[in-house]
């Protein structure tokens, strides 16, 4: 998964904020870490040589960064598609094991409800899109940040709000079946996301050492410990 780090401590004779414009727009166009800091490197160089600013030198940074017509890594925005299905599947784990350990104690069914349907649909709907469309999602949360709040927000709110206002149980399963299908969904999403983020590619000096080994993503935990603590509660209030 791709890293962004301070521009300024690999360029400091660059504007900061053109330094960091420029390399956000070589993300978005998945241009892979290495060669991000070779470009980086020949801004910074002529900068210090010349004593010209990035902006006079070299214009607007994100048009400069398009010019340079760098070959992008197919394999990033398999790395944002796969962090995008691995949550996914992760929130289909969180709501479907809670809900189903309560009626496994209880001894019954676990009824599913439409709220729960149309929510998993929305949910699945959100996820298909990041799928298919993660380039042009990605920019427009980096290009107007309030838009894309506001339209997470409310796809968000369309997932979660039928669950808890539409109760009207339409199908019942084995409690001891979606259980196992939550922690199935769970684990898978817990391993695409995390070989998603483990796998750094990091903006980097040429000249510097090669970065050391990834240690492990350990923010892909926070739903499944979310799920277990959800799960007790569950069969406590059971």
């Amino acid at each position: 998964m791709t890293r962004i780090p301070d521009p300024a401590t690999l360029a400091p004779h660059v504007d900061g904020t053109w330094a960091e414009a420029f390399v956000v727009e070589l993300r978005l166009l998945d241009i892979p870490g290495a060669r991000i800091g070779d470009a980086l490197a020949e801004v910074e160089a002529h900068c210090h040589d010349a004593g010209e600013s990035a902006p006079d030198a070299f214009g607007a940074p994100v048009a400069y960064a398009r010019s340079l017509g760098l070959v992008p890594d197919p394999e990033a925005e398999s790395d944002v598609r796969k962090v995008g299905l691995g949550a996914g599947l992760q929130l289909v784990g969180l709501f479907l094991v809670p809900g189903a350990v309560g009626p496994l104690v209880r001894g019954e069914d676990a009824g599913l409800t439409a709220g729960f349907l149309l929510g998993g649909l929305v949910a699945l709907l959100c996820i298909v899109a990041l799928v298919v469309r993660s380039g042009p999602l990605l920019r427009g949360f980096v290009e107007r940040p309030w838009i894309s709040g506001i339209v997470l927000w409310v796809a968000l709110s369309a997932a979660v709000l039928p669950v808890l206002l539409w109760r009207t149980t339409v199908l019942t399963v084995s409690p001891l079946a979606a259980v196992a299908l939550g922690v199935v969904v769970l684990v898978v999403g817990c391993v695409l996301e995390a070989r998603a983020l483990g796998a750094p590619d990091v903006v980097v000096d040429p000249t510097a050492p090669a970065p050391s080994p990834a240690r492990f993503p350990f923010a892909v935990l926070l739903m499944p410990l979310a799920t277990i603590v959800l799960t007790g509660i569950a069969a406590v209030a059971s």
